[in-house]
C-alpha cells in the first residue's frame, strides 16, 4: 500500500515537473514578445520625433482590443494592469530613445 503511495506522488510530481517545463517556455516566448513589442514601440516613438509619446486615445484603443482578445481565465482587469505596465515601460523607451 505504501508503494501505490509513493508511485502516485512521484507522478503528482513528474507532472508538475513537466507542467513548469511549459511555463518556463511560454515565459521565454513572452520575453521574446515583450522585446519585439518593445522594439516596435521604439520605432514607432522615433516617428513620432519624439513628440506626442503618450497618446490616450491610442492606449485605450490598446486596452479595449486585448480585452476583446481575452477569453480567460485571466480577467480582464488582470490583463489590464499587465499592459498598463507594458505601455509604461515601451513609453519610457520612446522617450529614451534605446532599449
Amino acid at each position: 500500500m505504501r508503494h501505490a503511495i509513493v508511485v502516485a506522488i512521484m507522478s503528482d510530481e513528474q507532472k508538475i515537473a513537466q507542467l513548469r517545463v511549459k511555463v518556463d517556455a511560454i515565459d521565454e516566448q513572452l520575453v521574446e514578445l515583450m522585446n519585439e513589442r518593445a522594439r516596435l514601440a521604439l520605432q514607432i516613438g522615433i516617428a513620432k520625433g519624439g513628440k506626442n509619446i503618450v497618446r490616450p486615445i491610442r492606449e485605450a484603443t490598446i486596452m479595449r482590443h486585448v480585452a476583446h482578445a481575452n477569453h480567460g481565465p485571466l480577467a480582464d482587469e488582470a490583463l489590464h494592469e499587465i499592459f498598463k505596465t507594458i505601455i509604461a515601460v515601451c513609453r519610457q523607451i520612446q522617450y529614451n530613445k534605446e532599449l
